[in-house]
């Protein structure tokens, strides 16, 4: 006898348990744990996407391997996500000030990242 939560999740039941009390016992902890994901790890799912829309694309690398001075970069890179951490700074532009303030970026990041998460991943990111 098949119950309606096998046919919706085929994966996490294997056929050959579907009839067994096992697939009756453990199916609706499947369920359960399945509709709970986005109360918990939803917010921090949708940061993790909205970071990853901002990765530099081929197109932002060629301009950058293009620039000749650093003051050109400053201008490829406005016209991405990182266009603003660049935007105080001094004009004599150092390659060590791009480095400090890409590592405080991503810092940052994490360190926002990490203050939206519930346990047990915020365990698993003060490892990291």
């Amino acid at each position: 006898i098949l119950l309606k939560f096998e046919v919706a999740l085929p994966v996490l039941v294997p056929k050959y348990l579907r009839c067994t009390g096992f697939a009756r016992a453990c199916a609706p902890l499947f369920t359960m744990e399945l509709s709970m994901f986005n109360v918990k790890h939803g917010f921090c799912e949708a940061v993790v996407r909205g970071l990853r829309s901002g990765f530099l694309g081929p197109e932002d690398y060629r301009r950058m391997g293009t620039s000749d001075t650093l003051e050109d970069m400053r201008s490829a890179l406005e016209e991405t996500d990182y266009g603003t951490f660049l935007q105080d700074e001094p004009s004599p532009l150092l390659v060590s000030t791009i480095s400090k303030k890409c590592y405080e970026k991503l810092a940052d990041e994490f360190r926002y990242l990490k203050a939206q998460t519930v346990e047990p991943l915020t365990t698993f990111m003060d490892f990291i």
